[in-house]
């Protein structure tokens, strides 16, 4: 008698960004080999997201998020690969008058448990966080640290606007090594020794290179790492290295232009540099 093998199919996944920042999460599940169908979505016609309004922010997501629903299903997580979007849908749900009822992974609250465990050798901290000016302002980090009874001897929270329009080669904004000089004066003349900066967007790591040599002694929190951990885990997925799963499918779309961000592809997602972006 012949048996006859029906393949699982492999789960999916909704990466989202203001660009292409969240690609750095993308690398990092791509180089792990996750067996996820993944859905890479870059919402580059409302970027930048930092300057923005919380009510505007939050009427924006609400509606891509539900055409998302509406495309792939309720069940599919929505990975916020973006720290002013985990803000204001995860971490200032509390205002809404109706919770959204999505599936949400947001990339704030790994980043703060991944600090939450070494913190414990020494009795306070000091600490920066690179971000937008929508998540400093909203005080998210010291609020979920101090939930976390993580003692915090001084913090710094530098805003960065510009940073992430830099970072994508935008011509109309000065350039990173001029943005960086200026923004990590504040880290650089810090009265305390800093035990480690956040990159609070994960724009941030494709020039943490440039920032570490601006910071030479002070060890730098990824968020690329902690955000494939914390969508592994969702999904019950090993997070190793030595994996030798097959990767799904990945399908990159965005809000707007797909030729100006195809022409981002080689440079930000060397795993896949010839990917098709689609227009959603």
């Amino acid at each position: 008698m012949m048996t006859i093998a029906f393949m699982t199919p492999l789960p999916t996944c909704i990466l989202m960004d203001s660009g292409v920042g969240g690609l750095s999460v993308l690398n990092t599940l791509l180089s792990l080999k996750l067996p996820l169908n993944i859905h890479y979505i870059a919402d580059t016609a409302f970027m930048p997201y930092g300057s923005k309004s919380v009510p505007v922010l939050r009427d924006h997501l609400t509606t891509l998020f539900s055409q998302f629903e509406a495309r792939w299903g309720k069940g599919v997580p929505i990975a916020l690969c973006c720290n002013t979007a985990s803000v204001v849908m995860a971490h200032l749900s509390w205002e809404l008058t109706a919770k959204p009822s999505f599936s949400l992974l947001d990339i704030i609250t790994p980043t703060v448990d991944s600090i939450s465990g070494w913190h414990q050798t020494k009795k306070a901290i000091t600490l920066g966080v690179l971000a937008t000016e929508l998540t400093i302002q909203s005080t998210v980090y010291p609020q979920l640290l101090a939930q976390r009874q993580v003692a915090i001897n001084q913090f710094y929270g530098v805003p960065c606007p510009q940073l992430a329009a830099s970072i994508e080669g935008q011509a109309e904004v000065p350039s990173v090594p001029l943005l960086l000089d200026t923004l990590l004066l504040p880290l650089q003349q810090a009265q305390h020794p800093l035990d480690a900066v956040i990159l609070g967007c994960t724009h941030y790591q494709f020039v943490a290179d440039d920032i570490q040599r601006r910071l030479p002694q002070v060890p730098l929190i990824s968020q690329s790492v902690v955000m494939a951990e914390k969508i592994a885990s969702a999904f019950g997925l090993p997070f190793s290295e030595e994996t030798t799963n097959d990767c799904g499918l990945v399908t990159l779309w965005t809000t707007g232009s797909p030729e100006a961000f195809q022409s981002l592809i080689p440079k930000f997602l060397p795993l896949l540099p010839s990917a098709k972006v689609q227009s959603f």
